[in-house]
């Protein structure tokens, strides 16, 4: 089978479309099949994997994303992020001692946080992030100064 991958603008534009009909899509499966849609609209040999549509969704800002995670316990967390790939911060605080400990690590860029022992996401619920256009022009004769 021949297949094309779109570029990182092509991919954001078609996922801003999707959430702006959608508005919601609680899930990266549907979103990756809705996105698929809209890109063979295009091309119909555009193709994108998950992964790559959750990507680009985040580190495009078109969607914020709801992660719901477990924990699982036997395992210390990792220095990358596994929503988006950034590495992940430290939160720290000192004891009365005057030692600092590692509380959690949290993402800079998608917001992901996990403790001392690792989590791993389970489901993504996507929101479209960009401010929504107006359809009513009834307040268009007010002149700001």
């Amino acid at each position: 089978m021949v297949y094309q991958i779109p570029s990182e603008g092509i991919l954001s534009v078609a996922i801003a479309e999707v959430l702006r009909q959608y508005d919601v899509v609680s899930s990266q499966s549907k979103l990756a099949d809705l996105t698929r849609k809209k890109l063979r609209e295009i091309n119909p040999e555009y193709s994108v994997t998950e992964e790559r549509v959750r990507k680009v969704a985040i580190q495009t800002g078109v969607a914020s994303v709801e992660i719901k995670s477990r924990e699982i316990p036997s395992q210390k967390p990792t220095s990358e992020c596994p929503v988006c790939g950034s590495k992940m911060r430290r939160i720290k605080n000192k004891t009365l001692y005057g030692k600092a400990i590692t509380l959690r690590y949290k993402c800079p860029k998608c917001k992901f946080s996990t403790g001392i022992t690792r989590s791993i996401p389970v489901r993504y619920v996507f929101k479209y992030a960009l401010a929504k256009e107006k359809t009513d022009n009834s307040n268009s004769n007010i002149m700001l100064f």
